[in-house]
């Protein structure tokens, strides 16, 4: 199984504060979930769109496989790091 994480955020190496919870992990917003179980995805393929109150990030498949699990939903809060998904093998 790969497991797809929400990703680093380079924008906010420096916090300012805006995204920042009380035990200092980074506020992040699924703004999209782009698939679902059972969907095939190629390597690169965009499958979430998250957010900060700086920037958006597209997030992409590491792999091709077949989407088998989505743990998350449009309009969640999750923090950096977070498991957003899982691939198998196609």
């Amino acid at each position: 199984m790969t497991e797809i994480r929400v990703p680093q955020f380079p924008e906010c190496a420096e916090p300012c504060g805006a995204c920042f919870n009380a035990d200092d992990s980074l506020d992040v917003f699924v703004a999209a979930v782009l698939v679902r179980v059972g969907d095939k995805v190629e390597e690169g393929d965009v499958v979430a769109e998250v957010e900060t109150n700086k920037v958006t990030i597209e997030v992409t498949a590491p792999r091709a496989g077949i989407v088998r699990e989505v743990l998350v939903r449009n309009a969640d809060s999750v923090i950096e790091g977070a498991l957003l998904m899982t691939l198998g093998p196609a």
